[in-house]
C-alpha cells in the first residue's frame, strides 16, 4: 500500500515575497505584486525641463514608459555603479543614452508600466511577519525614509521597503 503524499503547506497569508536590488550602497525591495518584470537598460530619450530624477522615455515592446534613475531620486552615493544614469550633461544639456550598467525594474502605477534604474537585481524574498519593522522601530534617518514602508530583517543585513505610490508621485 503506498502512503498518500501530503499537500504543501499552505503559504502564509501574512507573509509578502520582495523584488530586492541594490542602488548604491543601500539594499531595497518591492513588493512582488507591484513589479511586471526586470529588464536590460534600455535606449533613453530624455524628457526636457522635467525632474532630474526623471532621466528619459523608453520603448518596451511598442509601449512607451517613464524611466526614473533611483540613485538620484534616493539620493545614493556614486559609488556601487559605473554610471550615473543619462540626465543631462555637464553643460545641461538633455542626453540620450542607454545606461551601461545595472537594471530596470519594470513597475505598475495605475495600471501603467513605470521604469525604475537600479544597480542590481539581487534575488526576490520572502518575508515573514515577524522580520518586519516599522520605520520609527528600525529608523534608518536616511533622505529617503519619505519613500518607504518598512524594514525587513534578514541574517546579514536589512532590506528598505519602498512604497511606490511614494517613489512615482511628484
Amino acid at each position: 500500500m503506498t502512503s498518500p503524499t501530503a499537500p504543501p503547506p499552505p503559504s502564509d497569508p501574512t507573509s509578502m515575497q520582495l523584488v530586492c536590488f541594490r542602488v548604491g550602497t543601500e539594499e531595497y525591495g518591492i513588493d512582488i505584486m507591484r513589479v511586471r518584470e526586470v529588464v536590460q537598460p534600455l535606449p533613453l530619450t530624455p524628457v526636457a525641463d522635467g525632474p532630474a530624477h526623471l532621466v528619459g522615455v523608453a520603448e518596451l515592446r511598442g509601449h512607451f514608459l517613464g524611466v526614473m534613475d533611483l540613485r538620484t531620486r534616493l539620493g545614493a552615493s556614486a559609488s556601487g555603479s559605473s554610471e550615473s544614469g543619462p540626465g543631462t550633461s555637464e553643460s545641461g544639456t538633455p542626453r540620450s543614452s542607454t545606461p551601461s550598467s545595472g537594471k530596470i525594474v519594470i513597475v505598475d502605477r495605475d495600471a501603467r508600466p513605470f521604469g525604475l534604474v537600479v544597480d542590481q537585481v539581487t534575488e526576490v524574498r520572502r518575508v515573514e511577519p515577524g522580520q518586519l519593522a516599522s520605520l520609527a522601530e528600525a529608523a534608518p534617518g536616511g533622505r529617503a525614509d519619505r519613500f518607504l514602508t518598512g524594514v525587513a530583517r534578514f541574517p546579514g543585513g536589512v532590506v528598505l521597503i519602498l512604497d511606490v505610490d511614494k517613489l512615482l508621485a511628484a
